[in-house]
């Protein structure tokens, strides 16, 4: 037997065995792209789900201190009743001890 006929013999016979292997490795690929796939989905829908609650969070906040604001009662204290706080000493020329 030829070295060339005894190499195609063993290639051939090896054949089966890459292809089984090559199978198996595409199919292994194939699921792991699959499961990122999957797992991108579900960080994309908890992101968007998180950005919502923030923005929620955000407009309720923003809603509570513009309803305080309007029933606050210094807009209906007259300016007299509060001191000018320009005229007290420490307020005026501020320092600082240690």
């Amino acid at each position: 037997m030829t070295r060339g006929l005894w190499l195609s013999r063993l290639v051939l016979a090896d054949t089966p065995c890459l292809f089984i292997n090559s199978v198996r490795h595409y199919n292994a690929l194939f699921d792991l792209h699959q499961d990122y796939t999957f797992r991108r989905i579900e960080m994309r829908n908890a992101l968007a789900a998180y950005r919502k609650a923030v923005s929620d969070i955000t407009q309720a906040t923003k809603d509570v201190v513009t309803d305080h604001s309007r029933h606050s009662l210094c807009n209906k204290f007259p300016a007299s009743i509060v001191p000018d706080l320009k005229s007290l000493p420490i307020l005026s020329n501020p320092t600082i001890s240690l």
